[in-house]
């Protein structure tokens, strides 16, 4: 698994760079993220330790039937089970947005999350 979190750091997509420009260094509310973060079995694109998060960014190949069986799958049986929150956001929407507005919509998502349980 180690190692292939490395190569998908080293292999991220258009939007994941452009969330990643967005996120790192703190620059969205002094958070930390850690991108392709080993999370049991799965690797999370973005992952705030602070406050429980994912960050999912999906293409098209989340699209299909199957595919969004496997998010809600993963959603469910891996991250709440764990207590962590997961906010997705559509490689259209970060591919047109600027940083300024990628940690935006991170934080418009956020607000609207469930508080965390204690």
């Amino acid at each position: 698994m180690r190692n292939r979190a490395r190569i998908l750091r080293c292999e991220m997509t258009d939007a994941e760079k452009r969330v990643w420009e967005a996120l790192r260094r703190d620059q969205c509310d002094g958070l930390r993220f850690r991108r392709q973060e080993i999370l049991d079995q799965y690797i999370a694109d973005f992952y705030c330790p602070t406050l429980k998060l994912v960050v999912e960014i999906d293409g098209t190949s989340h699209d299909c039937p199957e595919a969004q069986r496997y998010d809600t799958e993963r959603t469910q049986s891996l991250f709440e089970a764990r207590g962590l929150r997961v906010i997705r956001l559509r490689n259209e929407e970060v591919l047109k947005a600027t940083p300024h507005q990628i940690r935006q919509a991170v934080r418009r998502k956020i607000a609207e999350l469930p508080p965390l349980a204690p």
